[in-house]
């Protein structure tokens, strides 16, 4: 299963020929984010409705955006609406902004996304709802949706280790951000880890992540539009500390020393090409198989090398399976 990802952050009546394009040239699945933007489940509703063929899922929503009841009904909403094409994908995003932003005082980002994914799987399983979480609490709730339709799968967003092997626990997929190939072979051995430690087939964790891309004619024009992209996540704590992980300190460290305007300018050539693929179409069809191989279910993350629909089309074209 090949994907396509295309930002939320743009009107659905623009993101809408795009999605028929992707499915016309064989893309499987079409996902989208969720930031402040436009929301998630009707986006993917306007999308299924476009291109019925193809899965529709989001990579990802945060959480504490909803409570679990709300999440559960919209999923099963739309599972229902889409013939069970339908996958929700869930992170925490940042427990600093809940408590600065909400006056949420989670403190644990395992506690709060075991609990959440407990009460969702709960909700959708028609079960009564019993969960007492840091953020939130339930207490004999249910969601009566009749017929109930099949569950959704729920992939877990995990940058960590430990959020990685909780992935393998409870989800139905792990769901990666910015990874090398060899990055996303070691936390496909810690999702099985985790797995086996709950005595599931680590095969029944499908390993699914973004692998962006951008297209130009003019290498250049993509190489910038890829820097910014990924040295602006690079920038954010959590995402700092997962490129030196992947070996990438020397970059981060001299992002850090350089005013921001001047960070996408400079070399990195290395890191920049172990976590995207990027350059002419020819250059991305000759890079991009190492990439996706190391994925069960790979999305193709348009970067536009320019704010044009040709730019989001060339990239759709050019990884066409």
């Amino acid at each position: 299963m090949r994907g396509i990802a295309l930002t939320e952050n743009l009107p659905l009546s623009e993101q809408l020929p795009f999605i028929r394009h992707a499915a016309d040239v064989g893309y499987n699945s079409a996902w989208t984010n969720e930031t402040r933007s436009r929301d998630g489940f009707m986006t993917c509703q306007a999308r299924a409705a476009a291109a019925p063929a193809l899965v529709t899922g989001i990579g990802v929503i945060p959480v504490l955006h909803r409570l679990p009841v709300a999440a559960a009904a919209q999923t099963a909403t739309l599972a229902e609406l889409t013939g069970g094409k339908f996958i929700l994908g869930v992170g925490v995003a940042s427990l600093a902004g809940y408590r600065q932003s909400y006056g949420i005082q989670a403190t644990s980002a395992m506690r709060l996304m075991r609990d959440y994914i407990a009460a969702l799987r709960g909700y959708l399983a028609g079960e009564r709802v019993e969960v007492q979480s840091e953020a939130f609490a339930v207490h004999g709730d249910r969601l009566d949706v009749r017929p109930r339709p099949q569950p959704a799968p729920i992939y877990l967003a995990a940058l960590g280790p430990k959020m990685q092997r909780l992935a393998g626990e409870i989800s139905d997929g792990v769901f990666l951000n910015w990874n090398t190939p060899e990055s996303v072979r070691q936390s496909r051995e810690l999702v099985a880890a985790g797995a086996h430690a709950a005595g599931r087939e680590p095969s029944s964790v499908s390993i699914a992540g973004y692998v962006r891309v951008s297209v130009d004619d003019d290498h250049e024009a993509a190489r910038a539009a890829m820097a910014s992209a990924a040295f602006g996540y690079a920038m954010i704590p959590s995402y700092r500390q997962h490129f030196e992980n992947m070996g990438f300190k020397a970059t981060t460290d001299r992002l850090a020393e350089q005013p921001a305007e001047e960070r996408f300018t400079g070399g990195d050539e290395a890191a920049l090409q172990a976590v995207s693929v990027y350059g002419t179409a020819d250059e991305v069809r000759q890079r991009l198989p190492a990439m996706l191989a190391a994925y069960d279910h790979p999305i193709i993350r348009i970067v536009p090398a320019r704010p044009t629909a040709e730019s989001i089309r060339a990239v759709i074209t050019a990884c066409a399976p």
